[in-house]
């Protein structure tokens, strides 16, 4: 099977992709320090499409692991992580102190609608977090970088075969060493185009044998301050991502997913 390396460079679009999952989040930096009391408008400007509201201990930055430290009066205190979603559960909106981004997954039921209806989602909700933060604080944000995740189910091929097939360009085959039943995965950091995209790019390869196989990319792009980046660089993370999508499955994969090529 090839890998269809020589494609990369083609735009790509599938009519029936195999994703399961995809997360466009935002990384911020604010004129001000964000509080919970500045974005609690939001509550009634999103109840009726996103009734459900749950809050977290806002995950660390992601150049590290770093503790939040509380270091006595007059210390802020942080922005939880705040998920707003749909009843069914299947879409969301999560932000914290330094993030801003949306979450959607999909089934038999509710198909892949596409890239652009992920960006114009993020648009439209972006917007409502800046205009509510001006309104109620004064404060504006900067984007300063970009992470766009997929996750596909990969049918047709077991974990076992999905790992091997990535690692090799699908010339290989699973060892008959390997187990009827346990965990499989593969963590590959790669990036198809670096000079291009500027982008740290991260693939993996999951499942438990027997059970489905699941193929993730994610894709973070930092925003240079001299840079004009719509939506902090995620356009080019997301072309970064299709680029390695193309590189690690084969041919036959593409073309049962509806391949077409774009002008």
């Amino acid at each position: 099977m090839g890998t269809g390396m020589d494609e990369r460079a083609r735009p790509l679009r599938f009519e029936n992709p195999p994703v399961r999952r995809t997360n466009l989040a935002l990384r911020y930096e604010a004129t001000g320090h964000v509080q919970a009391s500045h974005v609690a408008p939001l509550r009634s400007l999103w109840r009726d499409a996103y009734p459900n509201v749950d809050e977290q201990v806002p995950t660390p930055p992601s150049e590290g692991p770093q503790a939040i430290r509380l270091s006595g009066r007059g210390t802020t205190w942080p922005l939880a992580r705040t998920t707003y979603s749909t009843s069914d559960g299947q879409r969301s909106i999560e932000f914290q102190g330094d993030e801003f981004g949306i979450a959607w997954e999909f089934s038999e039921d509710s198909s892949y609608p596409g890239f652009e209806e992920l960006v114009r989602e993020l648009e439209e909700r972006l917007a409502d977090f800046e205009k509510t933060l001006r309104d109620e604080a004064g404060i504006s944000l900067v984007i300063t970088g970009a992470e766009c995740r997929y996750e596909n189910v990969i049918d047709g091929v077991d974990v076992a075969g999905l790992a091997t097939g990535v690692l090799t360009g699908w010339t290989g085959t699973p060892g008959g060493h390997l187990p009827g039943a346990g965990y499989v995965g593969v963590r590959i950091h790669a990036c198809a185009d670096e000079d291009s995209h500027k982008c740290s790019s991260y693939l993996a390869v999951d499942g438990d044998v027997g059970d489905e196989s699941i193929f993730s990319i994610s894709v973070s792009r930092n925003v240079d301050s001299s840079e004009e980046s719509t939506l902090g660089g995620m356009r080019d993370a997301h072309d970064e991502l299709i680029e390695l999508f193309v590189q690690y499955t084969s041919e036959e994969q593409r073309e049962a997913w509806g391949r077409v090529e774009l002008s």
